[in-house]
């Protein structure tokens, strides 16, 4: 016979009885909302979806744990109550698919919603001292290579790139 005592808290007490993690320190510093005024849905009507603040704050943590692609983000979402909750899904609820966050992120995309909040880091943290205004680069150039290193058995027209 198998028993399974019920447990004496709830997993959101459990949750905040646990010390603070890296993603939580990094939730509670960002300010969310400017960028969230520019996602309001078009229409009050139809399907309300899932919340723009937990897509947001999934993204945001995809760069965070280093998880290479959406694929992996809605995998980790579905396996991990604990950082589906933390990015602010419901612990035991779905979550998005990958058709969801590749709209999401066209949405994003196309309200400007990334570049307002990355000025609002960057204001934050030059007036926290984090980063120095004396110097900003921006570099976006394109350096050519090979996706995969080439064997070097094989004649290339770039042996460089191997």
């Amino acid at each position: 016979m198998y028993l399974l005592q019920p447990p004496l808290f709830s997993f959101e007490q459990i949750l905040e009885l646990q010390p603070k993690n890296r993603l939580q320190a990094v939730f509670a510093t960002l300010n969310l909302g400017p960028a969230l005024q520019l996602l309001k849905p078009e229409s009050k009507f139809g399907p309300k979806g899932y919340s723009r603040e937990a897509m947001l704050r999934s993204l945001i943590a995809k760069q965070l744990e280093a998880i290479p692609n959406i694929a992996k983000l809605v995998e980790r979402l579905r396996t991990d109550p604990s950082f589906r909750y933390h990015c602010g899904f419901n612990a035991f609820g779905t979550v998005p698919s990958e058709a969801t966050f590749s709209r999401f992120i066209a949405k994003l995309e196309k309200t400007g919603a990334m570049d307002l909040l990355f000025e609002q880091v960057v204001t934050q943290g030059r007036s926290d001292g984090v980063i120095g205004s004396e110097y900003v680069a921006l570099d976006s150039t394109e350096i050519s290579a090979w996706e995969k290193p080439q064997p070097n058995d094989k004649p290339t027209s770039d042996q460089e790139a191997a």
